[in-house]
């Protein structure tokens, strides 16, 4: 059985596609920089030891896991009867809130 595109990907699916990038390359960045001045600790046991030795592996594993997100919402999107924009917005959404707690916490008073 194939199954076709069922219809064309929606400019506000490729925005939310891009914010959901941007979030996660700012969380990591923000974390580092917590991190580093010692105003936070990465709670992520399986992330921990590469933020510490090796942060660049740290922001690369971070970006082609938000990336596999990606490919998954394309996936559905494409190949499903199903619309991802829901899935994504509320991702987007948490994120956001991510980003916004740790702004917080690297800028206490913001």
């Amino acid at each position: 059985m194939t199954v076709i595109n069922v219809r064309k990907p929606t400019p506000f699916l490729l925005f939310l596609g891009v914010a959901w990038l941007l979030f996660h390359f700012f969380d990591v960045v923000v974390t580092l920089v917590a991190i580093e001045s010692g105003t936070a600790y990465e709670a992520n046991k399986l992330m921990a030891p590469l933020v510490h030795n090796c942060p660049v592996a740290a922001i690369i594993i971070k970006m082609l896991m938000a990336y596999s997100v990606l490919k998954i919402i394309e996936f559905i999107e494409h190949k499903t009867l199903f619309s991802p924009l829901p899935i994504l917005l509320v991702a987007d959404m948490g994120m956001l809130a991510v980003c916004l707690h740790n702004m917080r916490v690297v800028l206490p008073g913001w």
